[in-house]
């Protein structure tokens, strides 16, 4: 140190504070005092957010700091020093005495001491016109979780110290409570106190505290706030319509408009998402894949022709134009627009633009400069101890107290409570966050450097950038390997990726045989695939997929990418029922757009297919509400009758929507019913029937299988009108006792007598006389 100051030429007590010795080395040795913080209205969110950035980057010495160069707050001194210190505060915090208790046991304090401190900083601030309000300490919630801190007191940080709390050769590992005391431990933590005082600092203090704190505070904002470019609207819609007349003619087809205009409509008002399922997107080069379903296309007289009957367009085989003879390209991949928006518009995704590697810094540095370095962030991540890093812990906390011998179920306990805990920040790979340039970062969140390095190009969100998912724009911009390996592929043989066809069967024969790349007999290679290079479907897992599904067709592979992706989504899963045969490929739910498009074809209604897929995808299974629906459209009047009455409803159904002067005069309903009659068909080839409603046995909504008997029973629901409080008297009175009558029925529930009319019409009331009273004659 001494030799630093002769290097600075400092002489004199008073040049210590000169900035030149007040170096980052310095600061970074500086403890700092701990102070809450509380926004009492919304302004103070963005207050708030603006100084915990300023502590994590241009005060980021070893830890955040925030200086405080006019008041000194120091642990000792006179009481008007420290009447002066608390004058920068709006209140003073006191901590109970067994926050100390380590302090004591070590002998650096004695309880009188620290009931003599709290004393002090009352009164001080009593002169100072400051309020004191007791708080817990607390570093967790409840006092079981002890054990939980003393684990993480006896781990390494990520910089390789240990806890401020450890002391090497601690035997008697004395270490504070910090769960949240109730008014009674408060009460008596403080009993020293007289009661009047004791009583002003637990109940008083904080409720007028709170009372200055505004109603319905939010961390965040509500709603979508997207960043605008001027003209973008007017281009964009300029840049689409050439290249659809460009692509498909001067008179494009009508699905092509009509999606187009869908389309634009939607992402003018303002929503982002997957860019697949876009056509606006394919028609400005943002992606390749075209969403339209399966079609063939001239691109010489822009002939255009849907095929129904194929799930993509690169399987469609080589054909000629009837209109002018040239060669049809097949395209389209049958992806629904609602994929990128939902169908209410409020489907809030993030936007994957894939790049080189290479390119990858490039790009990132051209969205900075198009929105400026002040509104694009890097998208944070934070780090938490993971499932086998929390048992490394445990077992190592144990270690170090000397316990050799522990069971099992004891460390299992304790790593899944020291699990989940915050370790470190860092960045999405390639996400990046727009902060509209009308809106001011500090009203949607705080910033950092990743990971704490200030040498970082870029700042990123403090919070984790799933929690401002649905109120920022994020852009994905990844570097992947392919566009790489294609690009030397290209100057390696001069071939032009873009020109290969999209169907080419030696290509295709190469995911279920090595044939076509001609192995020499000698080569050594055992394999039943030639896809041993082939991105996506080269490991070792993937290639013993294809030769077990043996792919032939684009969309099979497409469905191999999907079943490939997720743990026990083909093993213990989807294998089973490829390999014995029950299924194909094709049957498989092997992506979530499948939910929602079979669902759709089955008659479902649109904006429920979407949410149920949504709710599968997030785990959370087919709610009860979408089971419900369902039995809005039981036909059970047909399904009761049995296979011919099933098939009879459903041929006349699906005759109808097949002739476009008949199609329009289908009701919804009638389309739904088309899935509900598959699936009474399936049941009754696989041996069941579906039954007629049973008074003593139905239920309210679910469907009740009989295994014994073959069969399925449906609830009372499935009769139209039927609502839950009749279903609901109905189970109810025949709990008490089975009905003798239809008096009986009717004056024990709350059935009316349209229902009544129903259940004799459908033959439920088989059995039951029409009154209680007997006849003597």
């Amino acid at each position: 140190m001494l030799s630093q100051l002769a290097e600075l030429e400092i002489k004199m007590l008073s040049e210590l504070c000169d900035s030149r010795v007040l170096t980052e080395q310095l600061y970074s040795k500086l403890f700092g005092h701990p102070i809450t913080v509380y926004a009492s209205n919304q302004q103070g969110i963005s207050a708030l957010y603006e100084v915990i950035s300023l502590a994590h980057t241009a005060g980021l010495y070893g830890t955040p700091k925030l200086a405080r160069n006019v008041l000194n707050l120091a642990s000792s001194g006179t009481t008007e020093r420290l009447i002066k210190a608390m004058k920068f505060y709006d209140f003073i915090m006191v901590a109970p005495p067994s926050a100390f208790i380590h302090e004591i046991e070590r002998g650096n304090l004695t309880l009188g001491e620290i009931h003599e401190s709290v004393r002090r900083i009352i009164s001080a601030a009593e002169q100072a016109g400051k309020n004191v309000v007791a708080c817990s300490n607390a570093y967790y919630v409840t006092k079981d979780q002890h054990q939980l801190r003393e684990v993480y007191i006896h781990t390494k940080n990520l910089g390789g110290r240990l806890h401020r709390l450890y002391r090497s050769g601690d035997i008697k590992r004395v270490y504070p409570q910090a769960h949240m005391l109730s008014n009674e431990e408060l009460l008596h933590e403080f009993r020293f106190l007289d009661a009047p005082t004791a009583n002003q600092i637990i109940f008083t203090n904080p409720l007028a505290l709170a009372e200055k704190i505004q109603p319905k505070i939010t961390a965040l904002p509500t709603g979508l706030f997207t960043p605008s470019i001027e003209g973008v609207e007017a281009k964009l819609e300029q840049q689409v319509n050439l290249r659809m007349h460009e692509i498909y003619g001067t008179s494009p087809h009508v699905s092509v408009r009509e999606r187009v205009t869908k389309e634009l409509k939607a992402i003018i008002v303002g929503s982002r998402g997957s860019v697949g399922s876009s056509l606006v997107a394919y028609l400005i080069n943002i992606t390749e894949v075209n969403p339209l379903a399966a079609h063939y296309l001239c691109t010489s007289c822009s002939y255009m022709e849907f095929v129904p009957s194929a799930d993509s367009g690169f399987d469609l085989p080589n054909s000629n134009c009837p209109s002018c003879g040239g060669m049809l390209v097949g395209d389209g991949h049958d992806i629904p627009f609602e994929t990128f928006l939902g169908f209410e518009g409020n489907k809030v995704p993030d936007i994957d633009l894939n790049f080189s590697g290479e390119y990858q810094a490039r790009a990132h540095e051209f969205i900075r400069e198009l929105f400026g370095a002040e509104s694009t962030f890097r998208a944070g991540t934070i780090s938490t101890t993971a499932e086998k890093t929390a048992f490394g812990f445990v077992k190592n906390y144990f270690e170090m107290i000397g316990k050799d011998s522990v069971r099992d179920a004891e460390i299992e306990r304790l790593a899944k409570g020291v699990q989940g805990v915050k370790r470190t920040t860092g960045q999405h790979p390639g996400g990046v966050i727009i902060v509209p340039k009308e809106h001011s970062v500090f009203k949607f969140f705080p910033y950092n450097f990743p990971a704490d390095d200030k040498k970082a190009a870029w700042k990123t969100t403090h919070f984790d950038f799933e929690a401002i998912h649905d109120n920022l724009l994020k852009l994905d911009i990844l570097g992947h390997d392919d566009p790489t390996a294609l690009r030397a592929l290209h100057a390696l043989t001069g071939v032009d990726p873009k020109n290969i066809p999209n169907h080419d069967e030696q290509v295709m024969s190469l995911f279920s045989s090595p044939a076509a790349l001609a192995y020499r007999p000698d080569g050594g290679l055992n394999e039943k695939t030639g896809a041993i290079g082939i991105p996506e479907f080269g490991t070792d897992f993937v290639r013993r997929m294809l030769s077990e599904t043996k792919p032939k067709t684009f969309s099979d592979l497409i469905r191999v990418s999907g079943l490939s992706h997720g743990t026990d989504v083909w093993t213990n899963n989807a294998r089973s029922l490829v390999i014995e045969g029950s299924m194909s490929l094709k049957d498989l739910i092997c992506c979530r757009d499948d939910i929602m498009v079979y669902l759709i074809k089955k008659g479902v209604d649109p904006a429920k297919a979407f949410l149920i897929m949504e709710d599968v995808r997030k785990g959370k299974g087919v709610s009860e509400s979408y089971r419900n629906t369902r039995a809005d459209i039981f036909d059970l009047e047909t399904i009761a009758s049995g296979q011919v009455a099933i098939q009879a409803k459903r041929s006349s159904i699906t005759s109808q929507l097949a002739d476009p002067q008949q199609k329009r005069l289908v009701k919804e309903k009638e389309k739904g019913l088309l899935i509900i009659y598959e699936v009474a068909l399936e049941a009754i080839a696989r041996g069941y029937a579906i039954g007629n409603i049973d008074l003593l046995r139905s239920q309210a909504h679910t469907y009740l299988p009989l295994p014994q008997e073959n069969l399925i029973l449906p609830p009372f629901s499935a009769l139209d009108g039927l609502g839950d409080a009749v279903a609901a008297s109905i189970i109810a009175a025949r709990t008490i006792r089975p009905f003798i009558s239809l008096d009986d029925l009717a004056q024990r529930t709350n059935i009316s007598k349209t229902h009544l009319a129903t259940f004799e019409r459908l033959g439920i009331l088989k059995g039951l006389e029409k009154s209680s009273q007997l006849s003597l004659f």
